[in-house]
């Protein structure tokens, strides 16, 4: 392989790598946000019981 095509698919993986983390925070910030949820509504169902 021509080092400039070695270049180019090392772009596209650091280019796609970056996506997939920026997507990984976007997704364990709703787990997160989910969580408080869901532990909010246990103790309101606590309370209501």
């Amino acid at each position: 392989m021509a080092s400039a095509e070695l270049q180019g698919k090392y772009q596209k993986l650091a280019q796609e790598y970056s996506k997939l983390r920026a997507q990984n925070q976007v997704l364990k910030k709703g787990v997160v946000d989910e969580q408080a949820s869901s532990a909010v509504l246990k103790v309101c169902r606590g309370n209501l019981a």
